[in-house]
């Protein structure tokens, strides 16, 4: 076992003072760009879910990702379950576009105007 003396324990805990300050500010900068980064992510998981349910159609793919950036965590939250509740608007649930016996593709009302007698 090697013995050191006072003034090299000195040395020794003072380089390992400044050594553990230093990592826990690399620590602190690598946490907040990890969060910066997560945050970026759920912004535009949001977005690209708003783009598949066309919401806000005025706003550019860019333009939704600020907004939500702005928001604060809470209303991050409630608003990206806001957005998972409500219905995809690119579901098609029903479509008045029929193929007519002529193999035109027209609407029922458009098929009913073409076929209709003038005489009735």
């Amino acid at each position: 076992m090697n013995k050191i003396s006072g003034m090299q324990a000195a040395t020794v805990l003072r380089q390992a003072g400044q050594a553990v300050r230093k990592q826990a500010a690399e620590n602190r900068i690598l946490r907040e760009k990890v969060a910066a980064y997560e945050s970026k992510e759920r912004c535009e998981k949001i977005a690209h879910a708003l783009e598949e349910k066309n919401m806000h159609g005025e706003l550019t793919f860019e333009e939704k990702v600020a907004h939500l950036a702005e928001l604060p965590p809470s209303e991050m939250a409630a608003y990206e379950k806001a957005v998972d509740l409500v219905a995809g608007g690119g579901v098609k649930l029903a479509s008045v576009v029929d193929h007519s016996p002529s193999g035109r593709r027209t609407s029922r009302l458009g098929e009913f105007l073409l076929t209709r007698d003038v005489d009735e």
